[in-house]
């Protein structure tokens, strides 16, 4: 598919900036590399300098890219996706739910060939890991349940917030040319 795309609704910046931001993303184009000057890279794409612009300062907002005089324009490493301290904490938790499963399975399998207990004996031990086990299943359900919870809530927040960036770009699309972002610090090897 040819970028711009005429058919595409989007102005053809935000096109441009979402075909850059993919060949970040697949590894086409790696931190470090520069891209080619913007008169050529405007060319390529058959745009106006000023709208390959636009879909420049939008990926230096996103800090995917850094433009610095006389240097050009360069990939920077994209951002690292963390996990929040919930997911940490949840993922702990989960973690020792899981080692308790395996200490009471290792003990039932243990209780089942112990020649000391009566049947009786064994049943009752039987009852009681069974009863641990569903008990600890039942919070795992709940758990998963408020993980998935926050993970929609964090989604639609994403959602807003990205709904939000492209609102803001397009009113500083239509107030006129965008700003230049601050100077980045020169990234390592350019000087």
């Amino acid at each position: 598919m040819a970028v711009p795309d005429p058919k595409d609704p989007r102005p053809a910046y935000e096109q441009i900036a979402d075909d850059l931001r993919v060949a970040i993303r697949d590894g086409r184009l790696r931190p470090g590399d520069r891209l080619p000057t913007e008169r050529d890279h405007a060319a390529r794409y058959g745009v106006a300098i000023g709208t390959y612009r636009q879909a420049l300062s939008i990926l230096r907002e996103e800090r995917l890219l850094v433009t610095l005089k006389r240097h050009g324009t360069a990939v920077l490493k994209p951002p690292e996706d963390t996990p929040s301290p919930e997911y940490t904490a949840l993922n702990q938790r989960l973690d020792q739910i899981e080692a308790e499963v395996q200490r009471l399975a290792k003990r039932l399998d243990q209780a089942k060939t112990e020649p000391k207990l009566s049947p009786a004996g064994v049943a009752e031990r039987l009852d009681q890991a069974e009863a641990k086990i569903s008990g600890l299943a039942a919070q795992l359900a709940e758990r998963s349940r408020h993980y998935d919870d926050a993970l929609q809530s964090l989604a639609e927040i994403r959602d807003k917030l990205q709904t939000l960036a492209t609102d803001t770009r397009r009113l500083r699309h239509a107030d006129g040319p965008p700003d230049q972002s601050p100077a980045a610090p020169d990234p390592p090897g350019w000087r």
